[in-house]
């Protein structure tokens, strides 16, 4: 559960098509340069137009988001031209560059050649983290009691040992920062998933809660939380609901 959970935020590689063909152009447009009165003189139809071409300007492995693993890549450049006749014959400048899965085939931005899973886990995993903390410092929920609980659920949703010290140390940031919930969750939690989104509410609901009791100011808090996460009002009943069942 805790690798589906972590693995539930989308990537921040823009997906930009999925061509074919390194060499096929991208897009063409084409002129005729004649009229009426030229065809009926007798002259020539010249025919004009621009064509971008692709080059594939190196290759390697990467991190590929849809495969989730290595895979080898290209980094394909697209170039456009002036043709006369269908012929690319002068270089109008660049068009863009992208990368291609051999894969998957997926396509994307050039920036994903530093993305790091790894490392994009280890931040998504600290800000959920935070995220509880700021659920506990809201509730008014900072004895050693409630810590000792949210490492315990912090451990069963990332799978990894987290530390009390981690919790007093995020709750003395989250103090010197004035931190507030909704703003950091809508910063750094827009992109989960909807079953992510379920999760960590469920989460925050046992990080508070007593004895399967919650008091009205504490379902408000959670009620921030359903609505900064983006979660509707149906499901954060439900998960009220549940609590203590």
């Amino acid at each position: 559960m805790a690798k589906l959970f972590l693995n539930s935020f989308l990537t921040r590689s823009r997906r930009r098509g999925n061509p074919r063909d390194g060499r096929r152009p991208a897009t063409d447009a084409v002129a005729c340069g004649y009229g009426l009165n030229d065809l009926r003189k007798g002259f020539p139809m010249i025919i004009f137009g621009t064509r971008t071409l692709r080059s594939t300007r190196e290759s390697g492995s990467f991190n590929c988001p849809r495969c989730s693993m290595q895979r080898t890549y290209q980094r394909i450049s697209a170039n456009r031209y002036f043709t006369l006749y269908f012929i690319p014959l002068i270089p109008m400048g660049s068009a863009g560059e992208y990368v291609e899965c051999l894969s998957c085939g997926g396509t994307y931005g050039v920036e994903v050649l530093s993305y790091n899973p790894e490392v994009e886990q280890a931040e998504l995993k600290t800000s959920l983290r935070r995220a509880l903390v700021l659920v506990l410092v809201e509730t008014r929920r900072g004895e050693a009691g409630h810590v000792a609980r949210l490492v315990s659920i912090c451990e069963e949703l990332f799978g990894d040992s987290v530390s009390e010290q981690q919790i007093w140390e995020d709750l003395r940031l989250t103090s010197e920062a004035n931190a507030q919930l909704v703003p950091f969750v809508q910063q750094r939690l827009s992109n989960l998933s909807s079953e992510g989104k379920v999760l960590l509410m469920q989460a925050a609901v046992r990080a508070i809660s007593t004895s399967g009791f919650l008091h009205m100011d504490d379902k408000d808090v959670i009620g921030q939380l359903g609505r900064a996460l983006g979660v509707p009002q149906k499901t954060v009943k439900q998960i009220l609901d549940d609590t203590g069942r």
